[in-house]
């Protein structure tokens, strides 16, 4: 997810993307984004009250959903559509219990 290798998208016009650094090696595995570090920056300020929430969990299920879409077209799904109604009926049991301070 480090770069754009095909962007058709009617009346887009792909911008030229910085470079990124190295991807991360998992052993079999080798990619990534390389900016996860900021998401858990900005968890770790607003449990400490600093910060509020660069996403809620709708965004979240939303980039879970769009990276679903792209492994199945690739004929690759990592998970099914039931795993994410899943994640989103924990998220929703979630945001209905009282938050403890």
């Amino acid at each position: 997810m480090d770069k754009v290798e095909v962007c058709h998208i009617k009346d887009y016009d792909m911008p030229e993307l910085a470079p990124t650094g190295p991807e991360n090696d998992y052993g079999s595995y080798k990619g990534s984004a390389l900016n996860h570090h900021f998401i858990f920056e900005n968890i770790v300020e607003v449990l400490g009250g600093h910060s509020q929430p660069a996403m809620d969990p709708d965004d979240g299920l939303k980039v879970i959903d769009l990276i679903g879409r792209i492994y199945e077209a690739a004929g690759n799904a990592p998970y099914t559509r039931d795993h994410l109604l899943d994640l989103q009926a924990s998220i929703n049991a979630q945001q209905d219990k009282p938050v403890i301070k």
